[in-house]
């Protein structure tokens, strides 16, 4: 039964990613603007980075950054019977899931200031 539960949450949550990337492609008449990030060898970690800070991040801020991302990817779908009609499905899908994994997987351990 959790087997069953745990793929249909990651087939889910799957398929949520996918949507989301098809919704930031498929406009045309919108301009997208593409921002790249250096790649993290080249990342310089800021002058407060220390050791508590990263260890601290990676045990209580990247697990609860996955459970928000989880739950809000949830919310998400619950939310898209009112957010399709209202128009406003990109909006919902930016502050409910993209945001909670830009924050647990794009950032460098133990700098949490920029968020």
């Amino acid at each position: 039964m959790r087997r069953g539960v745990a793929f249909l949450a990651l087939v889910v949550f799957s398929a949520t990613i996918v949507m989301g990337c098809a919704h930031a492609v498929s406009p045309a008449k919108e301009s997208i603007t593409v921002t790249t990030t250096p790649p993290a060898e080249q990342q310089v970690p800021g002058e407060d980075a220390t050791a508590e800070k990263m260890i601290a991040d990676l045990l209580l801020l990247r697990p609860l950054g996955i459970v928000a991302t989880v739950i809000g990817t949830a919310f998400f779908i619950v939310s898209l019977p009112f957010s399709v009609p209202g128009g406003n499905t990109k909006a919902a899908f930016q502050k409910l899931v993209t945001d909670p994994a830009k924050f647990t997987f794009d950032r460098p351990l133990g700098e949490v200031e920029d968020f």
